[in-house]
């Protein structure tokens, strides 16, 4: 099912749109209401799950061309390294005075929010 779905998303360019609009409209508006940090906090969070969200996609893809006893273990290096670069970033957050971490958090977050957000909309279209 996960597997068709990122065939589907790739097909479905939508998704990045909503995706790089979302980010646009909470950075502007971090940006205008809270103060330059806030907004490059947000926008930190987001690029690392932009990038992590790409990385996944790819380890998807190219697992798909492996033999059938090593996908298991590409996916899972590609999902430790993932986590490793999260963890980086939300500890060069934590110990860095110009960015705040929860709203590094919630930009990490973003990838998942506007795809259930996406995938609601698009369900509801579909009906």
């Amino acid at each position: 099912m996960f597997i068709n779905w990122v065939k589907e998303m790739e097909l479905d360019k939508s998704f990045d749109r909503w995706l790089y609009i979302y980010g646009f409209i909470v950075s502007v508006a971090l940006l205008i209401f809270a103060g330059l940090t806030w907004s490059m906090s947000f926008l930190l969070g987001l690029a690392t799950a932009v990038f992590n969200y790409r990385l996944m996609t790819n380890s998807v893809r190219n697992s798909l061309e492996l033999p059938e006893g090593s996908r298991m273990g590409y996916v899972f290096r590609g999902q430790m390294i993932r986590f490793a670069i999260y963890f980086v970033i939300l500890l060069g957050a934590a110990f860095t005075e110009q960015i705040e971490i929860i709203l590094t958090f919630v930009g990490m977050l973003s990838v998942k929010i506007v795809m259930f957000v996406y995938i609601l909309l698009k369900k509801e279209g579909d009906e």
